[in-house]
């Protein structure tokens, strides 16, 4: 009877280790990781809204006598997020990749871009 109790738990044992060994997934599939260039796009879309809101701040602290300082800090950010949306884009191209972070990317810097563009063709107008 001893004999069967320690072939249940050793059975139970390897049961776990297999399982443990699969990872999280059905069927012993990897858990996929995010996309690198995903992850890179939605930095610099987080770096582009920080060099905004100082840009803002420095405006405002310096009641619009930088505007030279303000324009070039907006330019840059400008062609920032541009490249944001291509290292998205570039992102999709790598396999057994989760692409969550590549949508977002592209959609954020998208829409700073246009933001920023709208900004600029308002100010020539």
């Amino acid at each position: 009877m001893r004999k069967k109790d320690t072939d249940k738990s050793s059975e139970e044992g390897r049961k776990k280790r297999v399982h443990s060994r699969r990872g999280r997934k059905k069927h012993g599939q990897p858990v996929l990781k995010a996309a690198k260039k995903g992850v890179y796009s939605c930095v610099t879309a987080a770096c582009v809204c920080i060099v905004l809101a100082l840009s803002v701040l420095a405006a405002y602290l310096l009641r619009g006598n930088a505007p030279g300082l303000i324009g070039g800090g907006g330019a840059i950010c400008w062609l920032i997020s541009w490249y944001g949306v291509i290292t998205a884009a570039r992102g999709f191209k790598e396999r057994e990749r989760k692409y969550l972070t590549c949508k977002i990317g592209i959609v954020c810097n998208t829409l700073l871009g246009v933001g920023l563009t709208a900004l600029f063709v308002g100010g020539l107008v």
